[in-house]
């Protein structure tokens, strides 16, 4: 269900809403500390997409077995950033073949929607995200803005909407 994910952003639009007021976009010689933030949020974006997957898996797996809620548990304890779209595919087939087919097909309508809606591409934003958190938490790489970190998550959290509808 779309709130038992977006459990995992309450403190992600608290960052943000602290962010922007804070620093803003506006103030004038902010721009290298707000690419900073940009990476940090990234990582903690990167870290709410984790557990959210986790939580996914285990609230199914606790909802067949009290032995297969375990053994999700212990076995994607630390998933370390393997949660890419193509990721998520595997995780379902897991469960089943029907989970899996109902992940492919929800995530290519709702790609499909929000590609029509906003001409941004929900998979590749979100994709990018774990890109730019790699980039900045092994590199220190600098190379995006919060406002597109914002506005990736905006669109790149509907594919966890998808994987948890895929296993409820």
């Amino acid at each position: 269900m779309k709130k038992d994910v977006d459990v995992h952003f309450v403190w992600i639009k608290r960052i943000i809403k602290e962010i922007d007021h804070f620093v803003p976009d506006s103030q004038n010689g902010t721009q290298a500390f707000r690419a900073d933030l940009a990476g940090l949020l990234c990582v903690a974006i990167a870290a709410a997409y984790e557990n959210s997957v986790k939580d996914s898996m285990i609230r199914h797996a606790s909802s067949k077995h009290s032995d297969f809620e375990h053994f999700i548990t212990k076995n994607f304890d630390r998933l370390n950033s393997r949660i890419k779209p193509n990721d998520l595919k595997k995780y379902t087939a897991l469960f089943s073949d029907a989970h899996c087919a109902k992940f492919n097909h929800g995530l290519k309508e709702r790609r499909k929607k929000i590609l029509e809606a906003t001409k941004l591409n929900c998979e590749s934003r979100f994709e990018q995200i774990l890109d730019w958190r790699h980039g900045y938490a092994h590199a220190v790489k600098l190379n995006t803005t919060v406002v597109e970190v914002v506005e990736s998550h905006r669109v790149a959290k509907h594919v966890l909407y998808v994987f948890d509808n895929a296993l409820s």
